[in-house]
């Protein structure tokens, strides 16, 4: 019996539905989509002060959102510039630098970096907090 099979049995006695991921999702997409590295950097700044959007990064993931001071932030042009990246409503978040493996369960708005972002059409996840850890 492979891992999975094993997990399976152990934490879903009943079995699990089998779906494509088209079924579940409407976007697979990541940062260095919205395109050149020289263009993101002609077109996206970070800002310290609040402003348009948040950039989510894995530091406000992990910490879950604990430390506002630090929050980094676009503006409207940059957050327009990165629209393939911009997360509405909910989604899950892989991030694809530093922290593979991790996946994160996030229910706000915002612009995520570095991460590859599955935007959900029916996820149907339940958590307590409007982001939560998914252990893989």
């Amino acid at each position: 019996m492979s891992k999975i099979e094993e997990l399976i049995q152990q934490l879903c006695p009943n079995g699990v539905e089998w779906k494509k991921i088209g079924d579940v999702c409407n976007t697979i997409t990541d940062y260095t989509a919205a395109g050149s590295f020289a263009n993101i950097a002609e077109n996206v700044k970070y800002i310290s002060e609040k402003e348009y959007a948040q950039l989510v990064r894995t530091t406000d993931l992990k910490s879950n959102f604990s430390n506002p001071d630090k929050f980094v932030y676009v503006n409207e042009h940059a957050f327009n510039y990165l629209w393939r990246v911009n997360l509405i409503g909910e989604g899950l978040i892989l991030p694809n630098v530093g922290n593979c493996g991790e996946i994160y369960h996030y229910t706000e708005n915002g612009v995520v970096q570095t991460f590859l972002l599955i935007c959900t059409c029916q996820l149907n996840l339940r958590f307590p907090n409007k982001m939560s850890m998914v252990k893989s």
